[in-house]
């Protein structure tokens, strides 16, 4: 009878091992995972105000409706970690006249 409970417990010692492994695995590739769509909308942000900065700098004006969309990518850009490049393009546009349509 000790033999069998002895070697009971060392199996279930092991599956319990090996499924805290695999749930650690996951965890993981889940992580890597968020983190690589994080990394990916931001620079889809970054991108897009890029975008509408060149659009609004050649224009040489920028409407309320502009500037509350460019300052909403930016909130959320700034959320996710973003910085540099893009601080200073904001910057440049608070400096652009508001148009008066």
């Amino acid at each position: 009878m000790d033999f069998i409970v002895k070697y009971w417990i060392e199996f279930l010692f092991s599956l319990v091992i090996a499924f805290i492994g695999y749930i650690v695995h996951r965890l993981g590739r889940y992580y890597k995972t968020i983190e690589t769509s994080v990394t990916g909308v931001r620079v889809l942000l970054k991108t897009r105000i890029i975008e509408e900065y060149n659009r609004v700098k050649q224009a040489r004006q920028i409407s309320m409706y502009q500037r509350q969309t460019i300052l909403d990518l930016y909130q959320e850009y700034k959320k996710l970690g973003g910085n540099g490049l893009i601080d200073d393009i904001m910057e440049q546009i608070d400096s652009i006249p508001i148009s008066k349509d």
